[in-house]
């Protein structure tokens, strides 16, 4: 949201296949990006975002959301190696009134780094939050670091809140929820662990409306933005 009150599409980082280069072959098979794109739809164009000061690191797999009409991004992986380091934590805010990127240091205990993880915005205890969902974590394979938990970010105080742990290597058969203090309900939960191709949905809120890809909507130009933006 720009200093009028009008919206933009936003696109962070990604990655493309460098020149003469295969998949999964080598950690420098990839190029990775953190630039900072902005799609106007009524001029259909891009402009790349000016920024001042440091930005964030080079990524692809991250997720994106709205918070208070900024652009939030977390985690993502920022290497082909299937390593622990490949794999990301942080959590960066955009402005586009100041134009600068802002690093969230995490207060307490923080999520474990992720690559496609689902992300929102969210309302909790009345206050606006980043929630994240699920994702895969390094070292390791799909079919085992795969997660399920889901955990909400308050901007403000640098708190993360563990709404929901993890139980994608628990059977679904011995799950139980609890409905009262005094309660133990069983119940039969069918789990959904999300982290597949290229993406994963966040299904508890509202859908991602930030995209972390360099594949988009072809647009009728591109320029770079050398002024402040919406004068």
């Amino acid at each position: 949201l720009g200093q009028s009150g009008k919206k933009y599409l936003a696109f962070f980082g990604g990655r493309h296949l460098g020149a003469f280069s295969e998949e999964h072959t080598d950690g420098s098979a990839y190029v990775y990006y953190n630039d900072l794109w902005l799609y106007d739809f009524e001029k259909d164009r891009w402009m790349e975002a000016p920024t001042i000061g440091p930005r964030p690191p080079a990524r692809d797999h991250h997720g994106a959301a709205t918070v208070e009409d900024q652009l939030f991004i977390y985690g993502g992986r920022c290497s082909e190696k299937r390593q622990k380091n490949s794999v990301l934590a942080d959590v960066w805010s955009y402005n586009l009134i100041s134009l600068r990127w802002t690093l969230h240091e995490p207060v307490g205990a923080a999520p474990m780094a992720r690559f496609m993880p689902g992300v929102s915005d969210i309302i909790y205890h009345d206050q606006p939050h980043l929630a994240i969902f699920a994702g895969e974590t390094l070292p390791g394979s799909t079919k085992r670091t795969t997660l399920n938990d889901l955990w909400v970010f308050n901007p403000h105080t640098g708190i993360w809140s563990e709404l929901f742990s993890s139980t994608c290597h628990e059977d679904p058969q011995s799950i139980i929820t609890v409905t009262e203090a005094s309660e133990v309900q069983s119940q039969s939960m069918d789990l959904l662990c999300l982290a597949s191709g290229f993406g994963c949905v966040l299904l508890l809120f509202a859908g991602l409306k930030k995209f972390g890809y360099r594949q988009v909507a072809r647009a009728k130009e591109s320029f770079t933005l050398d002024e402040p933006l919406l004068e």
